[in-house]
């Protein structure tokens, strides 16, 4: 493995592309990523305040006005019933009073788009920087754990009777620094122990598999008709950088000149660098394709590897969950209490100027809603998760505010109409 760091293909430590993450990013430099992703919540939701304001206003003027007609529509269904007649009586009880049904739609479509798109992009954000972070962390721990084995391996001074060679020695060195420098390097946030995992019994740093999956690592051939191999597996974003093993070690795919043996790969790493690798073939297997083989070999001591570099994070955090389900359970009770929070403060009065009971929510979609959002929190990270308790925290404080705003505004108008009144009886009296 000596000189193998130097050559090491090196991750982006964030996604070089796409507003949300240069956003995020910038946020991040507060400290911390919890803490970065509870202001860009509450930036974006006093951004978009004028519009849930706008929105509100319009649905709430709307629920007046049927609060005011109420009484005719009610007389309207008891003598026809659910009849044509109705419909036309209703629609008439409408245009006398000239209402729109589909007035406050307009600015209710407007809002649900607008927080609809910034769901959508914000998700696929925060995975893109999920997988880039964990990518780059991997990064950082193999190259942590790639120095230290090279200093330690040609180490006397170790224990003969707990380690039975300057190769186990150096290993056991290497992935207690590991776990150091994940320690330094990890992103938590209050009880949660890895940001960029679900807050759940999830392990705090993924295994192999896992990891494949999470970052959408890919295992390729690069082609090479120049050397006596038809080409090599690579391990990259865009498939052309050899996948190296920790041993130093690629894996071609043998040309059909019946060449034997090892055989070398020299990559040009800049016009006055090169490196040289050891290649190493798959056997033949029936019914498998040469790259198939490639690959396959590639992948599973990539999983070898991974599992060596990472197995002092294993003993240091080993039967711990990454999360206790905190934020999970706060998104499903939180979305629920909002669907009954909507209309709290909400005055409605009818012709006379009598308080209207405004309508429940049905709890039915409350407990949906709630499902749905404990479903996303819990298979996705807790980054995701931290971003749905803020909203919906914010969105019910806001609910609130502007409810409080808009009785402010109307109680003041019906004092000005009350003494307006007042004035006129005592003028004309």
């Amino acid at each position: 493995m000596d000189n193998l760091i130097n050559f090491l293909l090196v991750p982006a430590s964030w996604p070089t592309s796409g507003a949300w993450e240069g956003i995020i990013k910038w946020f991040a430099g507060v400290g911390s990523m919890g803490l970065a992703i509870i202001l860009l919540t509450i930036c974006i939701k006093l951004l978009i305040l004028p519009l849930d304001f706008w929105q509100r206003s319009n649905m709430r003027k709307m629920n007046a006005q049927q609060a005011k007609i109420k009484p005719e529509l009610d007389e309207i269904k008891q003598k026809y019933g659910n009849t044509e007649i109705a419909q036309q009586k209703t629609a008439e009880v409408y245009k006398k009073n000239k209402i729109n049904p589909a007035g406050s739609c307009g600015a209710m479509l407007a809002y649900m788009i607008v927080t609809f798109v910034v769901f959508i992009t914000l998700f696929n954000s925060l995975g893109v920087i999920s997988r880039t972070k964990i990518n780059y962390e991997y990064y950082q721990l193999e190259t942590t754990y790639i120095t230290a084995y090279n200093q330690n391996v040609t180490s006397t001074d170790y224990d003969a009777t707990q380690f039975e060679s300057a190769e186990e020695y150096a290993k056991s060195v290497a992935q207690n620094e590991v776990a150091k420098k994940y320690d330094e390097i990890k992103e938590s946030f209050l009880s949660i122990k890895n940001i960029w995992r679900a807050d759940n019994w999830s392990s705090v740093f993924p295994n192999a598999d896992e990891f494949i999956s999470s970052t959408r690592t890919n295992f390729g051939i690069m082609n090479d008709d120049k050397s006596q191999f038809k080409g090599y597996v690579t391990l990259s974003t865009d498939l052309s950088e050899p996948y190296v093993d920790l041993a130093g070690n690629v894996y071609g795919v043998r040309n059909d000149d019946g060449s034997t043996g090892p055989a070398t790969l020299t990559i040009n790493i800049s016009e006055t660098k090169t490196k040289t690798y050891n290649v190493i073939y798959a056997d033949a297997e029936e019914g498998k394709t040469a790259n198939e083989l490639a690959i396959e070999k590639a992948r599973d001591q990539f999983k070898t590897d991974f599992a060596v570099v990472t197995e002092g994070i294993n003993n240091e955090y080993k039967g711990q969950w990454n999360g206790y389900l905190v934020l999970i359970a706060l998104s499903g009770i939180i979305t629920f209490l909002s669907q009954f929070l909507t209309n709290l403060g909400t005055k409605t009065k009818d012709k006379k100027g009598n308080n209207v009971k405004t309508a429940k929510p049905n709890p039915v979609m409350g407990i949906i809603l709630a499902g749905v959002m404990i479903l996303f929190t819990f298979n996705y990270t807790s980054a995701f998760a931290l971003y749905i308790v803020t909203s919906n925290i914010v969105s019910i404080l806001i609910n609130i505010l502007i409810n409080n705003i808009m009785n402010g505004l109307e109680n003041r108008k019906e004092k000005k109409n009350s003494k307006t009144v007042v004035a006129d009886y005592v003028i004309k009296k």
